[in-house]
């Protein structure tokens, strides 16, 4: 278990987090984390019913993660999952994600049950900054 003083909502609207007894409301921080997006398109695809209707085919890459706030003890960032895998891969633990997520009758997301980390947070060993340890309990350079 980990414990944090504060969690930082990095999304446009608020995370509702359900758990027994009740729901925890994390109000969007006014930062958004986000990833560097470019599409170019591939080709088209023509669908031929009452009327012919082309649409592009478009290839969407995305890139390293924007308004990521440096790390700060004792705080995790709620982002998007997309902004999160970012942020995992250039090594920060303390970025986090809603999961298992809860939908009313309409199929709409009214909350989440659990925040997922970076896959090594499943590794029970923690480096001497709070964040997984590296092979040898080495910790990741996060300057």
């Amino acid at each position: 278990m980990r414990l944090v003083k504060r969690l930082v909502n990095l999304t446009p609207h608020e995370v509702q987090l359900v758990f027994q007894g009740g729901t925890l409301t994390v109000p969007p921080s006014g930062t958004v984390a986000r990833c560097q997006e470019t599409t170019r398109q591939v080709s088209s695809v023509t669908l031929h019913d009452r009327r012919d209707v082309t649409v592009p085919l478009v290839v969407k890459e995305f890139g390293p993660v924007e308004g990521l706030p440096a790390p700060e003890a004792g705080v995790l960032y709620i982002a998007s999952a997309l902004a999160a895998q970012a942020a995992w891969a250039m090594g920060r633990w303390d970025v986090v994600c809603p999961a298992d997520l809860v939908r009313d009758e309409a199929g709409r997301v009214v909350g989440a049950t659990a925040l997922a980390g970076m896959p090594a947070l499943a590794d029970p060993v923690v480096g001497s900054d709070g964040g997984p340890a590296l092979p040898g309990g080495r910790t990741r350079d996060r300057a």
